[in-house]
């Protein structure tokens, strides 16, 4: 009664009153949004179709890069994209970006405020963009509909296992405190997976009542295993949303059986926020397509037919300040055949979604290092491209990587001072750069690989409690 109270209050006066002030224009887009879930498919349909066109035209006319490349043949139909036209615009990859980056800001922000931000994405490569104001009130719009699609409203607390250093310090800070007991979004480090820290992040989601808990895969493993190995109830668990690495279907049913939860898949990135979504009761992820344009190609370009994996390519429909039309994101999926139960909802859906792969790193100290921990750190410094990181035994790791072009001296101390913080000293780390990365044959690249995950986990004693 309590809860449901909260959200009543927060959901129509706190929450309103606080983007009203900030002036996000969450508030629009939300309602916007949500008027989608109840149109057919031709009507969303369209509405993306116009966007598209919309966001072309702007950036033909803005964007120095697009000017070039967007055949001036392609807009004159208002109304939809000749497909074959719209396909002719160049792939744009993380290349293109690092090295058309000023021309690939709008010429004409108008009061649009861009913010920059960087990734490291599936490949651990470092990339630098930039997000606009008008994208990021469409990003919680999104957020907040798929959350309503698990049955999570706003104002519902929400427990968040993740990472990185920065969200840490955040909400820390007397404002990140402030603002985590205002929206009841409770923030627990990835980066801190000792058996204490494990314990008390169970204790905390108890106390928190949290209704939905959001984190990688990976980690929601290791915590799962050690909450039901130690007999740790999470009683007021509804959902779990798994985000950012490849769920795989021995992940989902460990955490299922582990948490007796359902767990969602979420699948986005940071460049343009949430792609698409699970929903319950129905097969495949339902793609924000109002929000974001998928292609899914082969080798030769040409789209893949449903069942067939492909490259996806994203276009974010609303950053108008730095436009990324026909984005090479790194990862691969298919389209859903259409036979399964697909439900009410009108999106198109992925049948699946391949691509990062993270191992947990376990560390001397018995803390185990979730993989966004070296995504972050390694783009940290200047002069890695890609890397991938080894862990041999529990004493040892390898980070291999390629070095970007021209790039200054690699500052190793630096990256050895903060491994040595997070795994402890008694980790052994070496550096060695090879001239390309890349997976066996048939197989899918790792970014993250412990060689010593599975017999440290499996070698623990089921039956061991907390003192």
């Amino acid at each position: 009664m309590e809860r449901q109270l909260y959200r009543w209050i927060y959901s129509r006066s706190v929450y309103p009153l606080y983007h009203s002030i900030i002036r996000s224009g969450a508030l629009r887009r939300i309602r916007e949004l949500d008027l989608h879930d109840r149109l057919s498919r031709d009507e969303l349909g369209k509405i993306e179709q116009e966007k598209l066109h919309s966001l072309l035209l702007y950036a033909r006319s803005n964007v120095p890069y697009y000017r070039n490349v967007i055949p001036a043949d392609i807009l004159s139909d208002p109304a939809g994209i000749d497909d074959d036209a719209f396909r002719a615009i160049p792939i744009l990859t993380k290349d293109v970006i690092r090295r058309e980056l000023q021309g690939l800001v709008s010429e004409s922000l108008e009061g649009n405020r861009l913010d920059a931000n960087s990734t490291s994405g599936s490949t651990g490569s470092p990339l630098t963009f930039f997000t606009d104001t008008r994208s990021k009130s469409y990003r919680k719009a999104a957020v907040v509909r798929n959350r309503r699609w698990l049955g999570i409203e706003v104002g519902d607390p929400v427990a968040r296992l993740w990472g990185s250093a920065i969200d840490e310090k955040r909400a820390e800070s007397f404002r990140g405190c402030l603002h985590s007991r205002v929206t009841r979004e409770l923030f627990l480090s990835a980066y801190r997976l000792d058996d204490a820290h494990l314990a008390s992040y169970a204790s905390r989601i108890r106390q928190h009542k949290a209704k939905l808990l959001i984190a990688y895969p990976s980690v929601l493993v290791e915590f799962g295993r050690f909450c039901h190995r130690n007999s740790l109830d999470l009683p007021s668990l509804e959902a779990i949303i798994c985000s950012a690495e490849c769920l795989h279907s021995h992940q989902r049913e460990a955490i299922e059986n582990y948490l007796s939860t359902p767990v969602y898949n979420r699948y986005g990135c940071r460049e343009v926020g949430d792609i698409a979504h699970e929903v319950p009761d129905s097969e495949g992820l339902f793609v924000n397509s109002d929000r974001i344009h998928i292609e899914i190609i082969d080798s030769a370009g040409k789209p893949c037919v449903p069942g067939e994996v492909g490259d996806i390519l994203v276009t974010d429909l609303d950053n108008y300040g730095m436009p990324l039309i026909r984005y090479f994101i790194g990862d691969r999926g298919s389209w859903s055949p259409g036979t399964g139960n697909h439900g009410r909802l009108p999106y198109p859906v992925l049948e699946k979604v391949e691509g990062r792969s993270l191992d947990l790193v376990v560390c001397p100290s018995g803390n185990r290092v979730g993989g966004t921990f070296w995504t972050i750190l390694l783009r940290n410094r200047p002069g890695i491209e890609n890397f991938k990181v080894v862990q041999m035994s529990l004493h040892s790791l390898c980070i291999e990587f390629t070095r970007l072009q021209d790039a200054p001296e690699i500052d190793y101390a630096y990256f050895r001072e903060k491994i040595a913080e997070t795994c402890g000293p008694q980790m052994n780390v070496e550096f060695k750069e090879v001239s390309n990365l890349s997976a066996s044959p048939g197989e899918k690249f790792r970014l993250v690989v412990s060689e010593v995950r599975d017999a440290v986990s499996d070698g623990d004693d089921e039956s061991r409690s907390l003192q």
